[in-house]
């Protein structure tokens, strides 16, 4: 156990140091079955984390998707100097834990899977479900060598995972991000509304958890794991048992929030604020969130002025800066979702228009203020 400790204390340094593209930080602390496999519940995780702070790593992973998260489903504590909102319960369990996937997403690596930087995986880690904090050795030798990386090699379904392709390839859209410089907005949107489309309707029961991959009716997802033999149950749990059954749409509705959330993040997205406020003709609101500039993209930004959006100042200062917010997006998105004849359309609409509007569907992603010299 002091081992296992040792080797969590270091990774999630590792994490603190160098995860980009997760706008709003998240605890990487996994599901109630995730700890049992690691032989770690989550106080001692959390104490781990604790000891980072003591050590004088001040922007720690604070727990701001998850802040986010609990405003949404109505926590309405002050904005004070930490998260407040986070630890309660109002959210389900399902909600938050999905919103924490994209970040750490489940996957596996099979015998002649290589690191990016050409070497073997340790052989501890083959045929098995990497995900923090489990096999969080095999966690970090993946993303570490991805980082390194990331500047020569894209990563997709044919020389990746998802955790790398999340991150540093093409699926960087779970983060409301570009994959690439150049890439105009508007694809980046589409990408950006394949998933929304996919995440809300396994949300509603209209794409059920044992669909293949291959055969989700939503256009242009078939893409993204061609020839894959897995189901949707098989891409967000892999194996967990936690969420199976009805509990996968609130899962699946998580991920979803993750995504918009992301979309508010300064290092994520360029809004011009002078256009927020628009009327937007949707349910439950009147009004449009900021109009999108531009998407951003990580490969051209400098990682630690990538940073100064992530934590939980930013996520306070951008409550107050943008109305609607973050949080006024969610609760819509809430109701929607809990209407008893819930209707992607209308959840469509609402999106396309009001929070993923561009001013200019051909504007080509960069760094944004954030950009490397």
């Amino acid at each position: 156990m002091l081992h296992f400790s040792r080797l969590l204390l270091c990774l999630i340094s590792f994490f603190v140091l160098t995860l980009p593209s997760s706008a709003f930080q998240m605890q990487p602390v996994g599901t109630e079955y995730d700890r049992k496999l690691a032989k770690l519940d989550e106080s001692k995780a959390e104490r781990l984390l604790e000891k980072i702070v003591d050590k004088g790593a001040q922007r720690f992973l604070e727990p701001v998707h998850e802040e986010i998260t609990q405003r949404i489903y109505e926590c309405n504590e002050d904005w004070g100097d930490k998260p407040s909102c986070a630890k309660q319960k109002l959210a389900p369990n399902a909600v938050i834990d999905g919103a924490r996937w994209n970040d750490n997403p489940p996957f596996m690596v099979n015998n002649d899977f290589t690191l990016p930087n050409g070497k073997k995986i340790e052989s501890t880690c083959v045929n098995e479900t990497i995900k923090l904090p489990r096999k969080s050795n095999c966690w970090m030798e993946v993303f570490k060598t991805s980082s390194e990386m990331a500047q020569k090699r894209f990563f997709t379904n044919r020389n990746g995972v998802m955790l790398n392709r999340s991150h540093f390839g093409d699926m960087q859209f779970l983060h409301s991000m570009a994959s690439r410089a150049g890439d105009r907005a508007q694809d980046t949107k589409l990408s950006i509304m394949m998933w929304a489309e996919f995440a809300f309707k396994v949300a509603i029961d209209k794409i059920p958890a044992s669909t293949m991959l291959k055969d989700v009716p939503v256009k242009g997802f078939e893409k993204l794991f061609p020839g894959q033999v897995a189901t949707v149950e098989n891409l967000f749990l892999m194996g967990d048992e936690t969420y199976r059954g009805s509990a996968l749409r609130d899962f699946a509705f998580g991920t979803l929030l993750h995504m918009v959330q992301d979309s508010f993040s300064e290092s994520h997205v360029s809004r011009d604020l002078s256009t927020q406020g628009a009327v937007c003709n949707c349910p439950y609101t009147d009004r449009s969130p900021a109009k999108i500039d531009k998407f951003l993209v990580y490969s051209a930004q400098e990682a630690k002025e990538h940073k100064t959006e992530d934590v939980y100042d930013a996520l306070r200062n951008d409550a107050v800066k943008y109305s609607p917010n973050v949080i006024d997006v969610g609760k819509v998105l809430r109701r929607l979702y809990n209407e008893q004849n819930k209707d992607w359309e209308v959840v469509r609409k609402y999106l396309d228009e009001c929070v993923f509007d561009l001013k200019d569907a051909g504007a080509e992603a960069d760094g944004g203020k954030f950009e490397t010299n």
